[in-house]
């Protein structure tokens, strides 16, 4: 799960998305604290949706087990993550991950004032 996460870390502080492969969308700045992941198959769907997800998401283990599906792509040193998972079965993972990201921080903020 660390190990996900801190290369992640450094690939998203690597990129910068100069290149531009068939595919991608033109290039737009990458949000602080998010990387970017291209998602869908680009022979069947067309362009590929670029998404910028916050690192936070790395700690979330429905997210690491996405990750895990495609962990060769991760090992890649340049360029951008790429899945080609369907953008609908992203977007679910994301917002699980995200709602849980949400959940943990509530649950700090109530374990803070008890």
């Amino acid at each position: 799960m660390k190990m996900i996460q801190k290369r992640l870390r450094s690939l998203a502080a690597r990129l910068n998305l100069k290149k531009q492969k068939k595919g991608y969308e033109k290039q737009v700045p990458i949000p602080s604290k998010h990387f970017p992941v291209y998602v869908g198959d680009q022979e069947l769907e067309g362009n590929l949706k670029r998404y910028d997800v916050p690192v936070a998401c790395t700690s979330s283990i429905i997210f690491q087990a996405l990750l895990r599906q495609f962990d060769d792509i991760l090992a890649v040193d340049e360029g951008p993550i790429t899945l080609s998972c369907s953008k609908q079965m992203f977007e679910s993972v994301l917002k699980l991950s995200l709602d849980g990201l949400r959940i943990e921080e509530v649950k700090k903020l109530t374990d803070f004032h008890h």
